[in-house]
């Protein structure tokens, strides 16, 4: 059986077998790192570039059973260099591919992780490098950092920060009081909280974020494809070495792993999936904890089409109190917290209580 590349979410899911031709290229190139031909140079980084763009891990027959040897494609951001890092297992000793995985030193003894799973984004420095250009360079065979390793917790993706620093910085993250909460006439009015940030905060001096961070996420490619143009002008700044891209907030009742549904006031219904699929906070399955906070990201593909690289969606308590939760047992929580505030509202003397 060929190499073959699979889905990150949902995890194992084929996307297709690499040919005898591009299975050579990454196991001389990225394996062994000996000198090779030009055609197979470009051969074995366009393989790693599509591993990005779809999000996709590189699985190897080398090792039988439940737990194949696998990799995925990162870029060293200081020098724009493509390469493979190995997780899961290890290749096979005989394998071009192997690698002895390393101890991880940003774990405890005890294997937790020694950073905090979800950190504040940080407006100026969140867009991701812009790997378009990047290529594999030969480095010296050295044992390879185990980056998914199972007994780490996760730090929350980019995307998942950045909407959650929104909604902080709007106050859409707290209620006010227990036994007054702000109760909002409609989703619009929370939409535009965040929008007031965005317009406040700026991506880049003299830039507001506003710029890449939309709330129509029925904008029409040609409406896209100008707002690219915008971004991608060369006449105005844009954080060095940084991907052109924006992005789309909004609320949706419909939401799965591969695809988010808008349902319109006027019966259409409207479809996204992006390409590296949506990654839902605490959920396996996904879509069993509506309504969602939803962020999409937008950028242009090796082919030069805007797409929808990938999305992330959230739990929220309601759509007209947009609190984020991260249970159904959270939900649960705090609409008993609001029912017990408002029985104790009604009786005189009670003090107010806040959360």
């Amino acid at each position: 059986m060929p190499m073959i590349l699979v889905k990150k979410n949902p995890r194992g899911k084929v996307i297709r077998e690499l040919s005898s031709e591009e299975e050579t290229a990454v196991k001389t190139v990225c394996g062994l790192k000996k000198p090779a031909t030009m055609a197979l140079h470009n051969l074995a980084n366009d393989i790693l570039r599509e591993m990005r763009e779809y999000d996709a891990w590189l699985q190897c027959d080398c090792i039988p059973g439940d737990s194949p040897a696998m990799n995925f494609a990162a870029l060293k951001n200081n020098t724009g260099t493509l390469y493979l890092s190995s997780f899961n297992h290890e290749h096979a000793p005989e394998c071009p591919m192997y690698r002895q995985l390393s101890g991880n030193e940003e774990e405890t003894s005890s294997g937790a992780s020694r950073h905090p799973v979800s950190t504040r984004i940080n407006y100026r420095n969140f867009l991701p490098p812009d790997d378009s250009n990047s290529v594999i360079r030969l480095q010296a065979r050295s044992a390879y950092h185990n980056g998914e390793s199972s007994s780490v917790r996760k730090k929350r993706p980019r995307l998942a920060r950045l909407l959650l620093s929104l909604i902080d910085d709007a106050g859409l993250n707290k209620l006010d009081s227990l036994a007054n909460p702000r109760i909002r006439t409609n989703y619009r009015e929370c939409l535009d909280a965040i929008r007031q940030v965005t317009l406040q905060q700026e991506y880049i001096r003299g830039r507001s974020l506003s710029e890449i961070i939309h709330f129509r996420p029925g904008m029409s490619e040609r409406s896209q494809e100008r707002l690219m143009e915008t971004l991608e002008n060369s006449e105005r700044h844009w954080p060095a070495r940084r991907k052109h891209m924006f992005f789309q907030i909004f609320m949706a009742q419909h939401i799965c792993r591969d695809a988010v549904e808008i349902h319109w006031a006027n019966g259409n219904i409207q479809v996204i999936r992006p390409v590296r699929g949506i990654s839902i906070n605490g959920e396996a399955q996904g879509g069993i904890r509506p309504p969602y906070w939803v962020i999409l990201a937008f950028c242009r593909s090796a082919d030069g089409r805007i797409i929808c690289s990938e999305g992330y969606a959230h739990a929220l308590y309601q759509l007209t109190c947009p609190v984020p939760v991260d249970s159904k047992l959270e939900r649960n929580t705090l609409t008993a917290l609001l029912n017990v505030a408002s029985w104790l509202k009604r009786k005189p003397g009670t003090p107010e209580l806040s959360l």
